[in-house]
């Protein structure tokens, strides 16, 4: 599958997720889009029928990562974004099809490029390593055959209800949901968004991984029985 057939299915996936009936326009012309957008080539975007609308960023990392260049960039237009009522932005990473590294490699590397520009662009990448949290779950509900949704808190669940995860992990996973929803809207977070909270999820993803690696080491060969994981 080329770039832009992947491009199109994570959108139209990410869509199907929103509620009510909305309209996927790949690569939208200019009079499609509202006029703080309209400098800006965009990847797609989903519009409601109440006039609300998503901006997909989609973006394919290299081995490295996403460059710092590149998340500034996605900064500026989630920027963008946020100044228009009803408006709200939405990034997505796609790992590299052919010649790709294993995906825990690829998510390090992307995670690595996010601490690379927390202190200077913290909401690129507060959203950059959100995504790679919602990637790393995604393997693992996929890995063990449980009910996808491309939604963090969707996927917690799943691994809760069937004794992967401890629900004690819940309330944090909640809280970078709502904060990442805070971000992409362009809504005021209180107290104000700074590098505390990037580094919070950063050390969150360190944990589930260390978790997982516990996990699979308790449980030698049993890939899709991992057991439950505390927090």
């Amino acid at each position: 599958m080329d770039v832009e057939a992947r491009t199109q299915s994570a959108v139209e996936e990410r869509v199907r997720d929103l509620p009510g009936e909305w309209t996927v326009l790949m690569n939208p012309d200019q009079s499609r889009v509202p006029e703080p957008l309209r400098p800006t080539r965009l990847d797609a975007i989903a519009v409601s029928a109440e006039g609300r609308g998503v901006v997909f960023e989609v973006v394919v990392a290299a081995k490295a990562g996403i460059s710092s260049r590149r998340m500034a960039e996605i900064d500026r237009l989630r920027s963008a974004v946020g100044s228009i009522p009803g408006w709200e932005f939405d990034l997505i990473v796609l790992r590299p099809e052919r010649g790709a590294p294993a995906d825990e490699q690829f998510m390090r590397d992307a995670l690595e490029s996010a601490h690379e520009i927390a202190e200077r662009a913290p909401v690129a990448a507060y959203l950059s390593a959100y995504s790679v949290l919602e990637w790393k779950l995604s393997v693992w509900v996929r890995r063990l055959k449980l009910n996808y949704a491309p939604n963090v808190q969707h996927l917690v669940s799943e691994l809760i209800t069937t004794g992967h995860l401890d629900d004690d992990i819940y309330p944090a996973v909640r809280r970078f949901q709502q904060l990442r929803n805070a971000l992409a809207h362009g809504m005021r977070v209180d107290p104000p968004f700074g590098t505390n909270e990037v580094h919070s999820l950063f050390r969150f993803i360190d944990q589930l991984d260390d978790r997982v690696v516990q996990d699979r080491e308790e449980v030698p060969g049993d890939d899709a029985n991992s057991g439950s994981v505390t927090s």
